[in-house]
């Protein structure tokens, strides 16, 4: 900032200073040595219009009271014989008049054009400040503009696993649905790891996980008398990690779990469990998402229970197209009272999975498909198969005419044709036990 001495810019106050000296040195050395008193123009009007345009009006006014200092200190030209006393000092006061009335004219116009120029100045600003604020603006909103494509761009997606998922939910099969159900928990609040429970008769058992690593130490199985699943199954409750309460209940299994509950009947059918998410996901409106796919996971579960509630009391099972655990009794207890009458050999074999929580959906569903076509190509025509378990994954073989000899027999066939169905890589294990249901003394032929 220009230093000033009362409002007067000392650069104008020294150059003017500056002029006069050189000046007067001029005047000394190659001049009459009267200042120029009587040249026109004065030398003088230099330095003022130098300071007028370069300057202001007010170091103009400075400027002329230096120049009557210069020209008129000890340097008073003689009063004429022809003059007065009012004429002599007229004489005088004309030329600084002049000064300040060149000074008035040209420092008025000199402000108006400044104004003007300020003016413009300030509306170029202006402008060039729109400008920026415009390009600012332009420039966020095409970032929102990016940003609301990429999240329109992801929902749709996850929009489109949704429409998947549910269309897998549709199906009868348990372990088609469960696949379903992990699409839609993963398209929905896109965790890193997740893992849902049934209910059963011991407790909460795993049915399915996600991403779970070797190295993961996650309970596979909640007992009755556990604190989570009293929390879960007991008081319906949604445990997350923000509340202390419900954090020491999760201790290290996970940040929130819920039970899978029929919002119309009340019925806890399982629990959903999430272990790991990132933490911009875990919010508010990530746990009342959390609360609607719990309920409404669990209302599909109630409906698909239903379902195979009624089609357990057909004949046929749609399962695996053999029939059906609801016809096994009744069918057991005719042949069991036919082959009495009739003289023949009667046995029951049972098959049964015994690692399914240790599979995965999809080695699940190969497991199943596998031994079920093993099943198929060993049975004759006198066999009879049927689903044991409501819930699957273990069969009841009817062998008539087969004797208790022979039943070892029938396993080997199975186990070979399960072998050369599933391959050697099967995870799956299953254990077989007969029952003799009635020994015939005759002797018959296989």
């Amino acid at each position: 900032m220009k230093k000033t001495i009362f409002g007067v810019r000392l650069d104008a106050i020294l150059e003017a200073i500056i002029f006069l000296v050189v000046l007067y040195l001029v005047d000394i050395n190659f001049g009459k040595g009267d200042r120029f008193i009587g040249v026109t123009p004065n030398p003088l009007w230099i330095i003022l219009l130098l300071v007028l345009f370069q300057y202001s009006i007010i170091e103009a006014f400075v400027t002329i009271v230096f120049m009557c200092i210069f020209l008129y200190a000890w340097n008073l030209p003689p009063q004429l014989a022809s003059q007065n006393i009012f004429e002599y000092y007229f004489s005088l006061s004309l030329r600084p008049a002049l000064w300040i009335g060149m000074t008035i004219l040209l420092g008025g116009l000199r402000l108006r054009d400044s104004s003007r120029l300020l003016e413009l100045e300030k509306k170029v600003k202006d402008s060039m400040r729109n400008d920026k604020v415009i390009s600012d603006s332009f420039a966020k909103l095409k970032e929102v503009n990016r940003a609301l494509e990429l999240r329109l761009s992801d929902e749709l997606g996850s929009a489109m696993k949704i429409y998947r998922a549910a269309v897998t939910l549709e199906d009868l099969d348990p372990d088609n649905q469960i696949d379903g159900v992990n699409k839609i928990v993963a398209a929905t609040l896109n965790p890193e790891k997740f893992s849902i429970y049934l209910k059963s008769e011991e407790g909460m058992v795993l049915s399915s996980s996600y991403a779970w690593e070797t190295s993961d130490v996650f309970l596979k199985k909640f007992d009755k008398n556990s604190d989570i699943y009293m929390a879960i199954a007991g008081e319906k409750r949604i445990l997350a990690a923000f509340d202390d309460a419900s954090d020491g209940l999760l201790d290290r299994e996970g940040i929130i779990a819920g039970p899978l509950v029929d919002s119309v009947t009340g019925e806890v059918f399982g629990m959903l469990k999430i272990e790991k998410m990132t933490f911009q996901s875990f919010n508010f409106r990530t746990v009342q998402l959390f609360t609607l796919l719990c309920e409404w996971i669990g209302l599909m579960l109630r409906k698909t229970r239903s379902v195979r509630e009624m089609s357990g009391e057909t004949i046929n099972s749609q399962r695996h197209r053999s029939y059906s655990y609801a016809f096994l009794k009744a069918q057991t207890e005719f042949l069991e009272a036919l082959a009495k009458r009739a003289d023949f050999h009667l046995a029951k074999l049972n098959i049964r999975m015994v690692n399914p929580g240790d599979l995965s959906v999809e080695q699940r569903r190969q497991a199943t498909a596998s031994i079920s076509a093993a099943i198929k190509n060993s049975l004759r025509k006198t066999d009879l198969l049927f689903d044991a378990r409501e819930r699957g994954e273990e069969y009841a073989l009817l062998l008539c005419c087969t004797g208790e000899e022979h039943i070892d027999l029938v396993i080997n066939k199975i186990k070979e044709q399960a072998g050369k169905a599933a391959g050697s890589d099967n995870p799956a294990k299953y254990a077989f036990s007969y029952q003799v249901l009635f020994h015939s003394d005759r002797k018959i032929s296989q």
